[in-house]
């Protein structure tokens, strides 16, 4: 922590912070997601950008709390995001975030996950995003939720 800090009092500091059991993620981003929704009030059209992503932490043997990421010989955590921007392309801010471990599964799961319920599925992060979006962004804002292919959804879609 030294080396992201300036001194040996910021990185107590720094330390202190991290270890408050009343810091949550939740509660860091919460100022942030304020003020990206005041940012949105500002524009007609947003676009909600929804993607997830992979944080690799296989080189650190002694993290704990990981689990399998795209690549099966890998550790690591999974993100997910709803990004705001203008329709003009600005950035307004992140909207939510989502962090995970995935579950050690067997091969050959396939068929059973299908018949499984959306809201156990992993893919259902697509859907609480969508309805975080029409929850902090108000009506009067036009919301247009932008994903990848692995956002194609059909509860995601007929909403």
């Amino acid at each position: 922590m030294l080396q992201a800090s300036r001194d040996d009092a910021a990185a107590q500091g720094l330390d202190k912070f991290w270890s408050n059991r009343w810091m949550t993620p939740a509660a860091i981003l919460s100022g942030h997601i304020d003020q990206t929704v005041e940012r949105c009030l500002k524009h007609s059209t947003v676009l909600t950008i929804q993607d997830t992503t992979e944080l690799d932490f296989s080189t650190h043997r002694s993290t704990r709390g990981l689990g399998p990421i795209s690549d099966a010989s890998a550790m690591g955590l999974k993100v997910h995001l709803t990004l705001c921007s203008s329709d003009a392309g600005v950035p307004l801010g992140i909207l939510q975030e989502t962090v995970w471990a995935r579950e050690k599964t067997r091969r050959g799961a396939g068929y059973r996950d299908r018949q499984t319920a959306i809201e156990e599925k992993e893919s259902y992060r697509w859907l609480e995003h969508q309805e975080a979006s029409q929850q902090l962004i108000p009506e009067s804002v036009e919301v247009i939720t932008i994903t990848d292919r692995e956002g194609d959804i059909y509860d995601l879609l007929v909403d």
